[in-house]
């Protein structure tokens, strides 16, 4: 298998998964680097079955030479399980597959609470002022009395 022409997406990330499962060393790699998994056939006449080698080069440069069965055990310990997987995201996988629905949501919710602000000051503001017209009205009725008594006399 030869990987090339992408580096940050398959390249860095082949060279991470390699170290973390394999303790291969990491490096940055180059403009135009390649990355080259070969399986070489050992062929044994003494045995029946054929074992095999994987191979891993990094810009021509062995980094591992391991048996298949070794390397496949090894890949296998480190994959993900589906069960491992869904409890990872759980929760997150609406978010990772639908983010409008939660912009959506979100602008809702403050749009919501904005309104319930604003009714909140008006009705702060509405009382205030239903209280102070009550109380002019009373000072009206005060002085139309007062004015009726100095009438009066």
């Amino acid at each position: 298998m030869v990987i090339d022409v992408g580096h940050e997406r398959t390249l860095g990330t082949i060279e991470l998964a390699m170290h973390q499962i394999f303790g291969v060393d990491y490096f940055i790699t180059y403009f135009a680097s390649n990355v080259i998994f070969e399986l070489h056939k050992i062929k044994d006449e003494n045995k029946d079955k054929n074992e095999y080698n994987v191979y891993y080069y990094i810009d021509e440069q062995l980094k591992l030479n391991i048996s298949y069965v070794k390397f496949k055990k090894k890949i296998i310990k480190s994959v993900w399980t589906e069960k491992r997987i869904n409890n990872f995201c759980f929760g997150n996988i609406t978010l990772i597959l639908h983010p409008n629905i939660y912009l959506l949501f979100y602008i809702f919710i403050i749009s919501i609470l904005l309104c319930i602000f604003i009714l909140i000051i008006f009705k702060y503001c509405f009382r205030n002022k239903i209280k102070r017209n009550n109380h002019y009205k009373e000072y009206d009725e005060e002085n139309k009395e007062n004015d009726k008594e100095m009438e009066l006399i």
